[in-house]
C-alpha cells in the first residue's frame, strides 16, 4: 500500500474524451476469438494519402519560468515526449476557504469544464472533444489543478480554452450537478479510514485552520454552497496574479510565453494584489484524536516537518528519512515491492504479523509540513504506538550507516525520476508545486542529482528538528487506555 505525499493530498478525477471504446471493445472480442484476426500492419508501412508525420523536435531537457506583465507565472519543462500536458494551477485551495465557504474548492474541481461567461458548459467540453483531449481537475490544500493533455499543434488553441476556466459561469444547475460529485466524495471519505484518519491528522494538527481543513467538502456545509458562495470564493482568488500556467513536453518556453501571454491579454479576470486572496499563515500545534470504532485500529503519529521554502537540503533529507523508514504490508495482501529492507518493515512488520499495514508520509507545504507514521493493527495498537516511537527516535539519536543512507538516496532518486521524469501529468504538478512554493524550478533530473549532496548528518539534524515539535496522534478503533500525544513526545525523547 503506497502512503506517499501525494495520495492523501487531493482528490482527483479525470475525464477522458474520446470515440475509441466501441474500437477497443471489439478488438477485444476479435483478440479473445470472438470473430476474425486483427490485421496485422508494419509499423514502417505509411498509409496512402497520409502525410508523413514530423519528427518530435529536438529539445534539451529544461525547466523555466517567466512572469507576465498581469503577475501570471509560466512555468515548462521542455521534453521530447510525444504529447504535451497544460495546466493551470490557481492558489485556491482547502486552506483558503472561509468556515461559512467550507467545501469551495471542492465544489470548484467539479465546476471545471463548465459553463465560462463566454461559452456554454456543452460547447467547452465539445471543443476539447474534438482535439481528443484528455482533461482532468484536482483539489488540494494549496491549489486547484485544470489540466489537459493535448498534441503539440493544438497547443495554442487548448491554452485559450483554459484561460476561460478562470472566468465561470457558475450556473446553478451547474452547481447542483457538482454538488452529487461532491456529495458521493464525502461519502467515500467516511469509508475510506485511511484517508479519514490523514484528515483527521491534519484538523488537529492545525486546528482545524488553513491547511487544517478538509480538501472534502464537511458534512454540515454541503447544503451551504450555493453560486453565490462559489462566485465570492472565485471573486478573491482566481486572477493571472494567483495562478501559473505550467506546460510539459515538446515545445519551446518562449513559445510557450508568447501564446500564454496573447491568450491571457485578453481575460477580463482582473489581478488582485498577493495581500488580498494570501491566505492566513498554518501554524502546527499538534493534539490528540480518538475515536471509538468496531474493526482495525488505525493510528497515525505525525510532527512537523519541512516546508517547500526551507533549506533545499532540509527538503531532500526529510524525502531520504521516509525512504529510510519505508512502508510495507503483512498477509494475503502483502507486496513484496513494498515491503523490503526498511527499518518500519525490518523491526515492526517481520515481529508483529498483526500489523496489517504500516507507512510513513511526509507532506510538504508552503508554509509547514507533516512528518510521520500511519499502520493498522489488529491487536496492541498501545504498544504499536510505542513501537513506532521507539523507530523514529532513533533516527535522532544516531546517524544512520553509509550503506543505509546511499540505500535511502538510490531509492529516493528513483521515485522523483520515475514519477516525474517519464510521466507527463506527474511531472507538471512536479513543476507547478515547485513555482507556487519556491518560486523557481529545477528539472527532476536536477532534483535528483541535489540529493547527493545530503550527509547522515544533515538527516541526523532534521530528524531532530521534526521530533522537537509536539506530535499529533490520531487514531480509529481500539483506543481504550491508548496512549496521548504527551505520552507520544516522552517515548521519542527518552534516552
Amino acid at each position: 500500500m503506497m502512503m506517499s505525499a501525494r495520495m492523501m493530498s487531493s482528490v482527483r478525477t479525470t475525464t477522458v474524451l474520446n470515440r475509441s471504446s466501441l474500437l477497443q471493445k471489439r478488438g477485444y472480442a476479435m483478440i479473445a476469438g470472438w470473430g476474425d484476426p486483427l490485421p496485422r500492419t508494419s509499423l514502417g508501412e505509411f498509409f496512402e494519402g497520409v502525410p508523413e508525420q514530423q519528427g518530435l523536435p529536438n529539445l534539451p531537457r529544461s525547466a523555466e519560468v517567466t512572469t507576465l506583465p498581469n503577475g501570471l507565472r509560466v512555468a515548462s519543462l521542455s521534453s521530447n515526449f510525444p504529447g504535451v500536458s497544460l495546466g493551470l494551477f490557481v492558489n485556491a485551495g482547502a486552506r483558503n476557504e472561509t468556515r461559512d465557504g467550507a467545501g469551495a474548492a471542492h465544489y470548484l474541481k467539479y465546476m471545471a469544464f463548465r459553463s465560462t461567461t463566454q461559452r456554454y458548459g456543452i460547447e467547452v467540453v465539445r471543443d476539447l472533444e474534438v482535439l481528443g483531449a484528455n482533461l482532468s481537475s484536482s483539489v488540494g490544500r494549496e491549489h486547484l489543478l485544470f489540466s489537459t493533455e493535448v498534441l503539440p499543434h493544438d497547443v495554442t488553441n487548448t491554452i485559450h480554452q483554459l484561460k476561460e476556466l478562470l472566468e465561470p459561469k457558475l450556473a446553478h444547475h451547474e452547481v447542483v450537478r457538482a454538488r452529487e460529485h461532491v456529495e458521493e466524495d464525502a461519502e467515500r471519505l467516511v469509508s475510506c479510514p485511511i484517508t479519514s484518519l490523514i484528515e483527521t491528522v491534519h484538523r488537529e494538527a492545525y486546528r482545524s485552520k488553513g491547511l487544517g481543513h478538509s480538501i472534502v467538502a464537511p458534512q454540515y456545509n454541503l447544503g451551504n454552497i450555493d453560486n453565490q458562495v462559489l462566485r465570492q470564493f472565485v471573486q478573491s482568488h482566481y486572477s493571472p496574479s494567483q495562478s501559473v500556467f505550467v506546460v510539459v513536453g515538446g515545445v519551446a518556453h518562449k513559445d510557450i510565453v508568447q501564446q500564454v501571454q496573447a491568450s491571457f491579454s485578453e481575460s477580463a479576470v482582473k489581478s488582485t494584489s498577493a495581500s488580498s486572496s494570501a491566505p492566513e499563515a498554518s501554524k502546527y500545534t499538534g493534539g490528540d484524536n480518538l475515536t471509538p470504532e468496531a474493526g482495525n485500529t488505525h493510528v497515525a503519529i505525525a510532527f512537523e516537518g519541512v516546508s517547500a521554502k526551507s533549506d533545499v537540503k532540509d527538503v531532500l533529507a526529510a524525502g531520504i528519512l521516509r525512504q529510510i523508514l519505508g512502508e510495507g504490508m503483512n498477509g494475503a495482501n502483502k507486496d513484496n515491492r513494498l515491503s523490503g529492507s526498511s527499518r518500519l518493515t525490518n523491526t515492526v512488520l517481520s515481529s508483529n504479523p498483526s500489523v496489517h499495514s504500516i507507512a510513513t508520509f511526509n507532506f510538504v507545504y508552503s508554509d509547514s509540513g507533516l512528518f510521520g507514521v500511519y499502520a493498522e493493527t489488529s491487536k496492541n495498537p498501545a504498544e504499536l504506538v510505542q513501537t513506532i516511537a521507539s523507530e523514529l527516535s532513533k533516527l535522532a539519536k544516531s546517524e544512520v550507516d553509509a550503506k543505509e543512507l546511499a540505500k535511502g538516496k538510490a531509492m529516493y532518486k528513483a521515485e522523483i525520476l520515475t514519477q516525474h521524469g517519464e510521466q507527463r501529468h506527474s511531472a507538471l504538478k512536479f513543476i507547478g508545486d515547485q513555482v507556487l512554493t519556491r518560486g523557481k524550478v529545477v528539472t527532476p533530473e536536477e532534483y535528483a542529482k541535489q540529493i547527493d549532496s545530503v550527509t547522515a548528518a544533515d538527516l541526523n539534524r532534521v530528524a531532530k528538528k521534526i521530533l522537537s515539535s509536539n506530535p499529533t496522534l490520531c487514531a480509529s478503533g481500539d483506543v481504550a487506555g491508548f496512549p496521548s500525544s504527551v505520552d507520544v513526545k516522552s517515548f521519542v525523547s527518552s534516552k
